[in-house]
């Protein structure tokens, strides 16, 4: 087997006395274990770090095993209630929650694995091919401490990561950075502050000094008032004193338990001082908060209203050094960035969040250079210097920061912008004036002082920037539109109307881009003819969220616009228009995902979009097309987009285009004509998407009975695929039509029995109950159908009295499985068994006109009392049948009954074992192509880290490789499981057989003692043995004895002759249909087989095809 733990279990050729106790205890109660698994990769693909031992070779050893086999039954779920406690076969205790399994008592260590998937495994070694196992395949092993092994070669596939199993079940406390933040602390200076626990976090580490001190400080917190206070020194001394109250409370804790806590004991008196003045003001921090407002109430109104007055100011308005378009549009983007982090200002408590948040605010704007800016360094002297002014990053000099801060400031609108400045100079316990956090307050300090005294220019050009943008969302008139430009263009410099006419707004929309968005042709054509828009600036031309500006305009659906673009860009060379038509927005969609806004312009512009890109959710241009459900154009839309596709592409393959959960075109058709469109080209119908569902599921769930019916005129159609849950698409459906248009389609392949079509269809599962589904028709009357839903325990009933109404009859019996939780596999092994029941029964001469198993097969409310009754009435009435027919067997014709019922035996018993043996090969072929899509899964997951793989391979050659290797073989478990069952009927006619001839046998031993008895009565009536009046009562008394037991043996006599004639005569009736039943069974399964397998194999060739033209282009 591909597994080393299952290969070592089931198949070791030495195994040592403890493995001989483990193999005879699973062979004895196959059902009473359940065997915990290590995934094939875990155990080739690691090492112990202890024994250094690879986990493949640790894995055959009697602990590892014993360590993995749980002493019961699988629970019925891996995610219970309440916490489930297991035992090991080597006595040792598990825990299950949650979906992990947890190593509990007897363990060295403590490891937590998940389970990953659920299984039934056939070993096929010296057990019977019918013997199953339950498993759990698990992440990782409950024994050894997992490491990548050297072995494997990191350029070929990544070793196996072992933090992410044998997890050991410690739980330390969390360390936090702050106590009201996750934000980290910044730095004082150049240096990085050092990483040290909260007060929080050394109270969790010592919980008496915790139960013991909580309380006197949350007096303290609860006292702390600082509305009187008269000033902000004031206010800052009274922190300072609650500070210190607290301190004096610690001190006061039991120094011994403070001592035991190795957090407390690491810090410095000074880090314990600045941790003491953090917790308190964090705590205080609202109170701080509404203290510091009224004191900064002017100046923050003054400020707030000229961030206001400037809130549409551009990014080039704002002084910078000369930069090219393209780098200020940067910068735009970098500032808008800026902005959001620095939004958190406002809503983080504590001085540490404010001043982590003003530092990444700063670091994020200095991250680029502007104009070749030089490196400088920070100045730790009392101020900076204007000619080496510091930054943080040392990249960006004051001036441009001062510029970009000023922007971030107008996009962020913080409220109280000046008290959060002084909120963290005036309680802050840090330097506020030298080194980082100096230059970063003195920034903002300078940026709110620019913002307060000089920002009457930028309101003006705020002011303007937003008519022009107004102007080109609502302009009617081209001549009032250019008008405004006009009067714009003599109130401010060149410059300056240069700026206004090319300004965007937050979203990065420039005039422009808003007329075409707003589909405004007059504002449009007005700003064409202004030289500074170039075909050149339209092309270049893109809002923050990289939306060009004929996307803009297609989105619009305003025709008009769009032709005027067209006609523009119609001017450029075709290589920039190809290039331009192919670029892509923040979300990865270029112009052509957005067609069905505009769905003429197919017919333009078809041939240059880039059909195959695609969008982040993997979706290409004809893919959106296909989702347009609503669209009034629909089938046109689609019709002109697919034949564009063909036309720029040159090809019919359609499987380009899989979006990124799996789904196909055939998967998304809104119709019967759109699927018709889509079938005539390259697909593949039975392409399963991420969940494993193929287009026949989605059809069937959302019952669309016209689609499916076309589905089924395809030659690789096929309606037993599973998805990932293992339902087929019959299991899916809830709407009576499409379950009975299924349900016919299934039966079109099932055998026909006596002009009628019989088979249990599907399966449901209710509180881990399977209930199967049996559909009965005559194909040629439709209006026959019926449909009832049966259990396990109504297959039990009538299995149990048909047997007892007919007991000289045999019937196909199936063994009741143990309680286990509905598990796909098993439910599936069952429906074929109850399945090829029903098929026997039909076939069966004395059951196939049986009124039980009809009112089985087509009543829904069957009463089993009532049947219980007629059962018994008609099996006494029989009994008066055959009693009444006195049979007396020679020893010559027991002779002939026995050779009849041995000839039999023998030739089933032949029959049996031959089909055991295909049996054994059947289940061993689809173990080995379930280890087969195993091993390929494992190697898809290797080629990903090829140096080369990115280069040639793409989503789509990564699909088609996992659809051609995961093998589908439905087909081999059929196979196994149906030749299974045929095997089992055998036995039971066997089983059958051996009673008629231990009846014989046992006939012969009484007539044997019947002879005796005659003979014994004979002596006894003789007198001349017995002495003349002596023993008379003791010789009467045997004479009675003795006629009372030849009474009995002569009643024996006839009952076993009654029943060794019902038998012959009735095993002469059913031996020969049962022998044409098993071979029209077994001829039926391999065809069954065969179709199948050719069906996947074309399939799978197809995609082999496909994948080896992908790698040769």
């Amino acid at each position: 087997m591909l597994n080393p733990f299952l290969n070592a279990l089931f198949y070791s050729p030495n195994p040592s006395s403890k493995l001989r106790d483990i193999r005879r205890a699973l062979s004895s109660n196959p059902a009473g274990y359940t065997i915990l698994v290590p995934s094939a990769k875990v155990l080739e693909w690691s090492v112990d770090r202890d024994s250094s031992q690879p986990l493949r070779v640790l894995s055959a050893t009697d602990e590892f095993i014993g360590s993995h086999i749980i002493n019961s039954p699988a629970p019925m779920t891996v995610n219970p209630s309440r916490a489930v406690y297991l035992d090991t076969f080597n006595g040792r205790t598990l825990v299950l929650s949650d979906g992990c399994v947890y190593t509990f008592k007897g363990f060295k260590k403590s490891f937590k694995v998940r389970v990953v998937s659920e299984y039934m495994i056939s070993p096929l070694n010296e057990m019977d091919p019918d013997t199953q196992f339950y498993v759990f395949e698990i992440d990782g092993s409950l024994v050894g401490t997992l490491m990548p092994s050297p072995e494997v070669s990191a350029s070929i596939g990544p070793p196996y990561d072992s933090t992410t199993t044998n997890s050991k079940l410690s739980f330390p406390p969390a360390l936090k950075n702050s106590s009201k933040s996750n934000e980290p602390r910044p730095p004082e200076d150049d240096s990085d502050f050092e990483d040290r626990p909260n007060f929080e976090t050394v109270l969790e580490s010592c919980p008496p000094v915790a139960r013991q001190i909580m309380g006197p400080i949350d007096l303290v917190l609860e006292n702390f008032d600082v509305s009187s206070a008269p000033s902000r020194d004031e206010a800052a001394k009274i922190l300072k004193n609650s500070v210190d109250l607290v301190a004096r409370v610690l001190q006061s804790a039991d120094r011994s338990a403070l001592m035991r806590s190795e957090l407390f004991k690491s810090l410095s008196g000074e880090d314990l001082a600045d941790m003491l003045h953090e917790f308190v003001e964090c705590n205080v921090y609202e109170k701080l908060w509404n203290s510091i407002i009224p004191w900064n109430k002017e100046k923050d109104a003054n400020i707030s209203q000229s961030l206001s007055k400037m809130e549409h100011v551009d990014i080039s308005q704002m002084g910078l050094p000369s930069a090219s378009r393209s780098e200020l549009i940067r910068l735009d983007s970098l500032a808008n960035d800026a902005a959001v982090s620095l939004d958190k200002l406002s809503s983080s408590i504590g001085c540490e969040a404010k001043i982590a948040d003003l530092l990444d605010t700063i670091d994020l704007l200095s991250s680029s250079r502007v104009n070749g800016s030089s490196d400088v360094s920070v100045n730790d002297d009392d101020k900076p210097k204007a000619a080496d002014t510091p930054t943080v990053n040392g990249t960006v000099n004051a001036d441009t920061l001062v510029g970009l801060m000023v922007l971030v400031l107008c996009r962020s609108q913080i409220p109280h912008p000046f008290s959060q400045l002084d909120y963290i100079r005036t309680f802050t316990y840090r330097n506020s004036s030298v080194g980082k956090i100096g230059y970063a307050l003195m920034t903002y300090e300078a940026v709110l002082y620019h913002i307060e005294h000089e920002a009457h220019r930028l309101a003006a050009l705020s002011d303007a920037n937003l008519e022009v943008w107004k102007g080109a969302r609502e302009a009617t008139v081209e001549e009032e539109f250019e008008n405004k430009l006009e009067t714009l263009k003599q109130t401010f410099s060149d410059d300056e109307w240069r700026s206004i006419v090319m300004s965007r707004n937050q979203s990065g929309e420039s005039a422009l881009t808003i007329a075409a968005r707003a589909g405004n042709l007059a504002a449009l054509n007005v700003l064409l003819r202004v030289q500074l828009v170039t075909p050149d600036y339209l092309v270049s031309e893109k809002t923050a969220d990289d939306t060009t500006v004929l996307m803009a305009a297609v989105e619009s659906e305003s025709r008009p616009v769009i032709e005027r673009l067209l006609d523009l860009i119609g001017t450029l060379p075709e290589q920039q228009r190809l290039d331009y038509y192919k670029q892509t927005d923040r979300w990865l969609r270029n112009v052509g995902h957005y067609l069905f806004h505009a769905p003429w312009m197919i017919k333009r512009i078809g041939t240059m979009i880039s059909w195959t890109s695609k969008d982040i959710n993997g979706q290409t241009p004809l893919f959106t097309l296909y989702r347009c459900y609503d669209h009034p154009h629909y089938h046109e839309m689609v019709e002109t987009g697919t034949d564009a596709y063909t036309k720029c592409t040159n090809t019919t393959d359609l499987l380009d285009h899989v979006d990124g959960r799996g789904n196909t075109l055939l998967h998304i058709c809104k119709d019967v004509e759109t699927m018709k469109r889509v079938l005539s080209f390259d697909t593949d119908v039975n392409w399963p998407n991420d969940k494993k569902l193929t287009p026949l599921m989605l059809f069937s769930k959302f019952s669309k009975i016209d689609q499916i019916m076309l589905l089924n005129k395809v030659e690789t159609f096929d309606i037993e695929r599973t998805d990932a849950r293992g339902l087929t698409a019959l299991e899916m459906s809830r709407e009576v039509t499409t379950l009975n248009a299924l349900d016919e389609l299934f039966l079109t392949n099932r055998p026909e029995i006596n002009g009628r079509v019989t088979s249990i269809t599907r399966t449901a599962v209710a509180e881990n109950e399977p209930f199967f589904v049996i559909k009965s028709w005559t194909p040629s009357d439709q209006s026959s159908a019926t449909s009832v839903m049966r259990t396990y325990s109504d297959f039990m009933f009538l299995q149990k009295w048909l047997s007892y109404e007919n007991p000289y009859s045999w019937i196909p019996i199936v063994n009741r499985p143990r309680k286990m939780k509905p598990l796909r596999q098993v439910i599936h092994a069952l429906q074929l068994k109850f399945d090829m029941m029903i098929q026997l029964l039909l076939s069966h001469p004395t059951f196939s006109g049986h009124e039980l198993l009809w009112e089985f097969l087509l009543i829904q409310d069957l009463s089993k009392a009532q049947c219980e009754q007629r059962s018994k009435r008609k099996l006494e009435s029989n009994k008066e049948h055959y009693n009444s027919d006195v049979v007396v067997y020679s020893k010559a014709d027991l002779d002939v009954i026995q050779f009849f019922f041995e000839h039999a035996e023998q030739e089933t018993s032949g029959l049996c074992e031959a089909i055991g043996t295909l049996t054994k090969c059947a289940t061993q072929y689809h173990n080995r192509f379930s280890e087969l899509s195993q091993t390929m899964a494992i190697l898809g997951g290797c080629l990903r880290d090829l140096s080369f793989y990115d280069e040639i391979c793409g989503s789509r050659f990564e699909r088609e490789y996992q659809l051609s290797a995961g093998v589908y073989d439905n087909g081999t478990i059929n196979l196994a499981t149906n030749l299974t069952n045929i095997r089992n009927s055998s036995r039971t006619v066997v089983s059958y057989l051996s009673r008629p001839l231990g009846l014989i046998k046992h006939l012969e031993n009484q007539q044997e003692e019947l002879k005796q008895c005659h003979s014994q009565l004979e002596r006894l009536n003789n007198k001349n043995g017995w002495p003349m009046g002596m023993f008379e009562e003791k010789r009467e008394q045997n004479i009675r004895n003795t006629k009372r037991k030849i009474y009995n043996l002569q009643a024996e006599i006839h009952r076993l002759g009654t029943d060794i004639k019902q038998f012959h005569v009735t095993a002469a009736s059913e031996l020969g249909p049962f022998y044409n039943w098993q071979e029209t069974q077994l001829r039926h399964t391999i065809r069954e087989f065969t179709i199948t397998t050719i069906k996947a194999n074309k399939e799978r060739l197809q995609r082999l095809q496909r994948l080896k033209g992908q790698i040769l282009e």
